[in-house]
C-alpha cells in the first residue's frame, strides 16, 4: 500500500493535539543532556522520526537511519526572531535537527516540523537567529564523514569554497576529487572504476546530484503509517524535505570509516550531507553525514546548554542499567578496574559486553592522570558499527568516572562494536577503548 501525504500530515495533526496535555515550559537554551537516552520533546517530532526510522531502530528493516536511532539531545528553546516570544524548540538527532518555530501554525502541513539548514550554517558559519538574522562565527573545521580522527576526508569549511554554481552534467561521468582542504583533483584513475554518474541537475542551486544520491532520495521503501502499520512508501516526501537542495557537486575523497580508510563519495545539501561508500553492503552503501552531532558540538562545545530539569510529563530513561547479579548489565563499580597505577591512562567498559539488539548498553570511562582520577571533564564516545557510527557524551563525577548510553538498535549480530573513549585535559588528548558483539 502507498502511504499519501494527506494522511501523513493528518498524523502530524493528531500527533500535536497530544500536545496539549502536557504543560511544557522551557527556559533559554535549556535541557540537554547526554547522560542517557533522550525522550522525545514534541510528539510531532516522534511522528516525524517514527514514519522512516522506527523500523530501522527496531531491527525490521534494513537501510541508513534518516535521523538516527534516537533523539541526541532533550528539547532545547533556541534563540529565532520570527518564534512566539523569540524562542522555538528544537530537538537534535545524529543525522539533523527538528524544528517546531511555530506551534500555532498549520498542523497540516508537511513543513510544520522542519529540519534545520545546519549543514549550510556549518559550511559557511553563520548561526542562523531568524529568518534574517544571522551570527558570523569560524566555518566547522569538522571532517563531514568518517571517524572523527580521520584527518583525510574534507571539512565544512573546505566544501564551502565548491558551492559556486555550475552547469548541466547529468549522464556524465563523477570523478572529481578533493582532500581536506578542499584542493580539486581529477580521481578518475583512483573512482572511475565505480561508473558513478550525475543524474540530476537543480537549477535553483546550479548543482548536479550524483546517481547514488538521487536514486536514494527518490526510493521507496516500508514505512510506518498513522495507526502505526507498516506499508510502502516514499521515504523522502516531498523529495528534499530532509536534505534541502543540493549546495556542491558530488566530490570523491579518501576517508577513514571504522578504523579503515575508505573511498567515500560526498556531497553537500542545504540541510544534509549524503555519502556513498561503494564497500558498503548495498543498504548502506548511501548514508546521512552525523551533521546534527557536528552542529551541536560547533555550536555548543562539549558542555552544551545549561541543562535543566526535564519535564515532569515525559520522565527519562535511567542513565545506570539494572544490575542483575552475575548476568546481564552492570555498574561501573563492576566493570572499571580500580586506580592502581601511579602513571596516566584511560580505564573503559561497557554495561553488558553481549547485548540484545534493541537493548540499551551503557559505556562507562575514567582518565587517571599521574595516578589521580579526574573529575568534571567531558568523556566523547564515538560507537563504530558495522555500516555507521553513532555517539554519546557524559561528564565524570567526583570518583572520576563518566557514563552515557545508547540504544543500539538493530546492531549487526556477530559483529564487535568497537567504542572509542576519548577525554580532553588541559589541553591533551587521552583515547582509550572498549567494544561489545551483539547476540
Amino acid at each position: 500500500m502507498t502511504i499519501h501525504k494527506n494522511s501523513y500530515q493528518k498524523f502530524l495533526s493528531l500527533a500535536l493535539a497530544l500536545l496539549l496535555v502536557f504543560s511544557f515550559s522551557l527556559s533559554p537554551l535549556t535541557l540537554i543532556s547526554t547522560q542517557a537516552a533522550q525522550a522525545f520533546a514534541n510528539p510531532a517530532f516522534t511522528g516525524l522520526w517514527g514514519r522512516t526510522d522506527k523500523l530501522v531502530a527496531d531491527g525490521k528493516v534494513s537501510r541508513s537511519f534518516l535521523w538516527g536511532p534516537e533523539p541526541l539531545s532533550a528539547g532545547i528553546s533556541e534563540d529565532y526572531t520570527e518564534a512566539p516570544g523569540g524562542k522555538r524548540l528544537v530537538q537534535y538527532f545524529d543525522k539533523s535537527r527538528m524544528e517546531l518555530t511555530n506551534p500555532d501554525g498549520d498542523q497540516s502541513s508537511v513543513y510544520y516540523i522542519t529540519n534545520g539548514l545546519i549543514a549550510k550554517e556549518l559550511m559557511s558559519g553563520q548561526v542562523q537567529l531568524g529568518d534574517s538574522k544571522f551570527e558570523q562565527r569560524s566555518a566547522a573545521e569538522i571532517g563531514v564523514a568518517g571517524d572523527s580522527d580521520d584527518t583525510d576526508g574534507p571539512t565544512y569549511k573546505a566544501l564551502n569554497e565548491l558551492t559556486q554554481a555550475t552547469t548541466e552534467n547529468t549522464n556524465n561521468p563523477a570523478t572529481g576529487a578533493i582532500d581536506r582542504q578542499g584542493s580539486k583533483r581529477d580521481g578518475t584513475a583512483d573512482f572511475g572504476k565505480y561508473n558513478v554518474t550525475f543524474a540530476n541537475f537543480v537549477k535553483d542551486t546550479g548543482h548536479n546530484i550524483a546517481k547514488p544520491f538521487w536514486d536514494y532520495l527518490n526510493q521507496t521503501g516500508p514505512i510506518l503509517n498513522p495507526a502505526g502499520q507498516q506499508g510502502q512508501g516514499r521515504i523522502f516526501e516531498p523529495v528534499f524535505f530532509a536534505t534541502g537542495l543540493p549546495i556542491t557537486e558530488a566530490w570523491w575523497a579518501k576517508v577513514k570509516v571504522g578504523g579503515q580508510v575508505k573511498d567515500v563519495l560526498v556531497q553537500a545539501f542545504e540541510r544534509r550531507i549524503l555519502t556513498y561508500t561503494p564497500a558498503n553492503e548495498a543498504a548502506f552503501q548511501v548514508e546521512m553525514g552525523n551533521v546534527g552531532q557536528h552542529y551541536y558540538k560547533w555550536r555548543y562545545g562539549n558542555t552544551g546548554p545549561t541543562i535543566a530539569p526535564p519535564p515532569t510529563t515525559t520522565p527519562q530513561p535511567t542513565t545506570t542499567p539494572p544490575t542483575t547479579p552475575g548476568t546481564g548489565p552492570v555498574p561501573a563499580a563492576q566493570c572499571l578496574p580500580a586506580v592502581t597505577t601511579a602513571g596516566d591512562e584511560v580505564q573503559a567498559c561497557v554495561s553488558n559486553a553481549a547485548p540484545a539488539q534493541n537493548t540499551e548498553v551503557a559505556v562507562y570511562g575514567r582518565l587517571v592522570v599521574a595516578g589521580k582520577a579526574i573529575s568534571g571533564i567531558t568523556m566523547n564516545t564515538t560507537w563504530n558499527y558495522k555500516s555507521t557510527t553513532s555517539s554519546c557524551s557524559g561528564n565524570s563525577g567526583g570518583d572520576g568516572v563518566a557514563g552515557c548510553t545508547l540504544k543500539i538498535g538493530g546492531a549487526t549480530r556477530g559483529f564487535k562494536v568497537i567504542i572509542d573513549v576519548k577525554f580532553n585535559y588541559n589541553g591533551k588528548n587521552y583515547n582509550g577503548s572498549t567494544n561489545f558483539t551483539t547476540q
